[in-house]
């Protein structure tokens, strides 16, 4: 795959000229399209049927509608899979008459970050000429790699006449892909969507020809053929871990020789890639499947062991479309300008990392991948099992880094928060909390482990990061303290909600003597004082309280002859 048609791109197109619009033969619109060089047109299936001429006319330029058809084998409909989940839905179409140079598009390969501005131009009724619509990227949905974006505003949702226009990344100005379809809901839910490039590229393999950007996946990790893996196990923790499973950052080790597990890794690879899923004769296996990521769960796949730090650096930036937003004079920057932009952005990349271990700069690599754990990113780091304990070391840190800081966060949830919580509460109401105490007790020690962990041993060197399985248990004691925490929490909220009930009925038994007189009863007045006593000392214990305030207003009832049953205050 390598670099994907790496060469210099003017962007005299962006413009719009390779804007157009798609009409049917009585001039009415179909939907709108991507020109591609001087005579090609990429939509959506289902604007255009596969055997029917239409006419193609550029936006806004001179002159009148081309007559197009699609081209043999490049009608690919939308199909659902047993979800119903759609995939598919794009087009091609060879326009009769060739358009000016320059005119056409280039599609780029970028990872479709959440967040994203973008626009489209689309043609509704009674806009026949054409409006722009803004929206934002919200991310992955389904499972044939599609993008979902938020319209700015509800009156922006895509509609008829928008689909197969192009998305343009309103930061960088580069089409990243084409809209597909809408949803609008009784609920005054509106959502777009979009086919992002390389959903296109697996569609329409010949699209390529107009594709710039790197792939997402090196070449040495993609497998042709459909081999099945006997090692179906390693295989269902890789596809759980890329649709989101487990820690941010995890560590797995697939030895020279062991094909089982390379076979694996690779074919997880590829179905988790946009461009690669079902390409090559690896096929894809019915939806739900477990061994099975889902299309476009992974954003970038390189292979450490035969590329240098700055490629791997400029490959993210130019994925990212930093290199574009940073203007030209900062293209093939230092390493070190292209970290400080990526820690100035937002960029919750899914990243698979080979050969960690065999990098021929592993303190370099292993710096940009600690920022990009900073950043949120999920990173598989993939070991060969053949480097020094310095490397493996560092590797285990970097894995460690995330999910000790979680923990630590989530330590001082409980020390903190939680425990002031508890201990407000308890200054109100009474209650058996010797789980809870217990638990905060873990807590702290924990706490006083992982600072430990800080520390050296007695020649200076820094004390071994804990395990993955170690991690694991600190984390389930952790949060095992804060459930123990948090139900104690609700349940005295409970008993302090009773107390006020129980301080809400005193009341008006009492007002009620006073009214008949009846206030200064020696035995009821007893047992008035010892309810009240019970209900407004703190802490209260609502069970002794609630028995004496039960008595009390039995022996109120029982004073004024109330006959069982019949409602008094």
């Amino acid at each position: 795959m390598g670099d994907g048609n790496r060469r210099a791109v003017t962007f005299t197109a962006q413009e719009g000229s390779w804007r157009v619009r798609i009409l049917d033969e009585r001039k009415a619109v179909l939907g709108a399209g991507v020109l591609l060089g001087r005579g090609t047109v990429l939509t959506c299936a289902h604007v255009v049927p596969p055997d029917s001429p239409v006419l193609v006319d550029r936006v806004g330029a001179p002159g009148r509608p081309v007559r197009a058809r699609v081209i043999d084998g490049c009608w690919i409909p939308e199909e659902t899979d047993q979800y119903d989940d759609p995939g598919g839905d794009v087009a091609l179409l060879a326009l009769d008459t060739p358009q000016p140079p320059g005119c056409g598009a280039v599609l780029h390969r970028v990872v479709p970050t959440i967040g994203r501005a973008v626009s489209m131009y689309g043609h509704p009724r009674r806009f026949d000429g054409g409006v722009l619509f803004r929206a934002e990227i919200a991310g992955r949905v389904g499972r044939d790699g599609r993008v979902q974006m938020f319209p700015r505003t509800p009156q922006e949702v895509v509609r008829p006449g928008f689909s197969g226009a192009g998305v343009t990344d309103n930061e960088t100005g580069r089409v990243i892909g084409i809209v597909v379809n809408r949803y609008r809901g009784s609920d005054g839910l509106c959502l777009s969507y979009m086919i992002p490039t390389e959903t296109v590229l697996r569609h329409l393999p010949r699209v390529r020809t107009w594709a710039h950007g790197p792939s997402a996946v090196d070449a040495a990790l993609v497998r042709s053929g459909d081999q099945e893996t006997a090692d179906s196990s390693f295989a269902e923790r890789l596809a759980h871990w890329l649709d989101g499973g487990g820690p941010a950052v995890r560590i797995s080790t697939v030895r020279p020789g062991d094909e089982d597990r390379t076979r694996a890794l690779h074919r997880a690879i590829m179905h988790a890639d946009r461009e690669l899923a079902g390409r090559g004769g690896v096929r894809r296996p019915a939806a739900g499947s477990a061994a099975v990521p889902a299309v476009g769960s992974l954003d970038l796949a390189v292979d450490a062991a035969r590329r240098s730090v700055p490629s791997i650096a400029a490959q993210l930036e130019e994925r990212l479309g930093l290199a574009a937003a940073a203007g030209p004079e900062d293209h093939g920057a230092a390493p070190t300008r292209v970290l400080d932009r990526i820690r100035a952005a937002e960029v919750p990349l899914t990243v698979v990392v080979d050969g960690v271990d065999d990098a021929p700069d592993p303190p370099a690599l292993l710096e940009l991948l600690g920022t990009l754990a900073e950043r949120n990113c999920r990173l598989l780091l993939i070991l060969h099992g053949t480097g020094s304990p310095e490397v493996n070391r560092a590797v285990l840190e970097l894995a460690a880094r995330p999910r000790l800081a979680r923990l630590s966060a989530l330590l001082d949830d409980i020390t903190g928060r939680a425990q002031q919580q508890l201990a407000d509460r308890c200054a109100w109401v009474d209650a058996d909390i010797g789980e809870a105490t217990r638990a905060l007790t873990r807590a702290h020690a924990l706490r006083s482990h992982l600072d430990a962990l800080r520390g050296t041993r007695p020649g200076g060197e820094p004390l071994p990061p804990p395990s993955p399985p170690e991690l694991d248990a600190m984390e389930r004691t952790a949060e095992r303290a804060l459930a123990r925490v948090e139900e104690a929490i609700g349940r005295l909220d409970r008993h302090i909600a009773r107390c006020e009930v129980l301080r809400g009925r005193l009341r008006p038994y009492q007002a009620m003597l006073a009214e008949r007189g009846a206030a200064e009863q020696p035995a009821v007045e007893s047992l008035y004082r010892r309810a009240r006593e019970l209900l407004w000392h703190l802490p209260c214990d609502p069970v002794q309280a609630e028995e004496a305030v039960d008595r009390y207003t039995e022996a109120v009832r029982s004073w004024i002859g109330a006959a069982p049953g019949e409602e008094t205050p």
